[in-house]
């Protein structure tokens, strides 16, 4: 029986011992054998890039035809931290990829705000929030060649932590960028701000929904509050994603809570797996994530074949690491046709207002704007 691992943070920054938790075993994985979309017809946008990008933001179906169903996937719980130097946040990252690509993952998710930890390259012994994204700003072109590198030079996807992306009017866009073994897939920007964001007075919400088609299947991206909404995750299903990814950064038990029933009932409605990634710990330097509370998980539709309750795999709250699933589309496509109820077939043509989805496809073009 194949098994789900929870590891430790890099560099032993856990509590327990680098590398595996000793009690790390959490749930089996999927079960059920190898498998063979909505009634209704769903409008695709073509690409829509923005002023200021270098090009537009493609999206592959690439990686090795080997690749079939199963795969494992690596949800952060990044604990944030000033960095010393900007070599030493490369050697940071660098640590946590490799760590995650030891233990066979495919693609790693990173949570929402990690990139805003270069605002501590910063000499100021506190920023403003308005600084600090100025900072983020002056190392973004450093920031994605070197997601850019570690997805190429592993051979694997990664999902790096979002980071304020500078929009038209001075104002930022808080975005998630996927880079796979071949370059940059492309962006999403999050399309919902929370009130705390809104009252920053720097944030505007996104623009359109992007369905990444990878050989690991389709992909999506909902950032934290975008969870919470079913239409933003039911507009990238029907447009072909199995796997929606929620990186987030959650201040409270509360607010952790929100995002991980969101991502449940996600999975549940949608018959899709969910993945949420969490920013942990303090950063008393950068007031939009002085404080951070939360844990990693994977959730799929709870349907014979997979854990009774849709837990795939759960991090413990607050502890740095990573936390490992092993997740198989076949499993998905069998639900669909032949599990105890049909969601993922019975949402209606009367569903309002679903946002337009880029479908992209093609080869990656390294770096790129964003």
């Amino acid at each position: 029986m194949d098994r789900v691992l929870c590891g430790g943070a890099p560099g032993g920054s856990s509590p327990t011992a680098a590398g595996l938790h000793a009690a790390g075993w959490l749930l089996a994985a999927p079960r059920l054998p190898p498998a063979r979309r909505s009634a209704c017809a769903h409008g695709l946008a073509g690409s829509r890039p923005q002023r200021g990008d270098g090009q537009a933001h493609g999206v592959l179906a690439e990686g090795p035809a080997a690749v079939s169903g199963r795969w494992r996937i690596a949800a952060a719980q990044y604990d944030i931290r000033r960095p010393a130097d900007w070599d030493g946040y490369v050697r940071r990252i660098g640590d946590w990829v490799t760590e995650a690509a030891d233990a066979d993952a495919s693609l790693l998710v990173f949570p929402e705000y990690g990139g805003l930890e270069l605002a501590g390259l910063d000499e100021r012994e506190a920023l403003t929030a308005a600084d600090g994204f100025a900072v983020v700003h002056e190392h973004l072109a450093a920031f994605k060649a070197l997601f850019h590198d570690l997805a190429r030079g592993h051979g694997l996807h990664i999902l790096a932590p979002s980071v304020p992306v500078r929009a038209r009017g001075g104002r930022y866009r808080n975005r998630a960028m996927l880079f796979g073994p071949h370059g940059r897939l492309g962006w999403q920007d999050k399309l919902r701000l929370t009130r705390f964001e809104t009252s920053l007075d720097l944030l505007e919400p996104g623009e359109g929904l992007t369905r990444f088609a990878t050989a690991l299947g389709g992909l999506g991206i909902i950032t934290c509050y975008d969870s919470e909404f079913p239409d933003v995750a039911r507009a990238l299903v029907r447009a072909g994603a199995d796997t929606l990814l929620a990186p987030s950064c959650t201040e409270s038990v509360t607010g952790f809570n929100r995002v991980r029933i969101g991502c449940r009932a996600r999975a549940l409605e949608n018959q899709c797996y969910t993945v949420q990634a969490s920013l942990v710990g303090q950063a008393p330097w950068m007031p939009v994530i002085d404080v951070n509370h939360g844990a990693a998980g994977v959730f799929g539709p709870p349907e014979p074949g997979l854990p009774g309750d849709g837990l795939l795999a759960s991090g413990r709250e607050d502890e740095p690491g990573w936390v490992y699933a092993d997740l198989d589309t076949t499993v998905l496509a069998e639900i669909r046709r032949h599990g105890e109820v049909g969601l993922h077939e019975e949402w209606t043509c009367a569903e309002p207002g679903l946002p337009d989805v880029r479908q992209r496809g093609g080869r990656a073009t390294p770096g790129g704007g964003g």
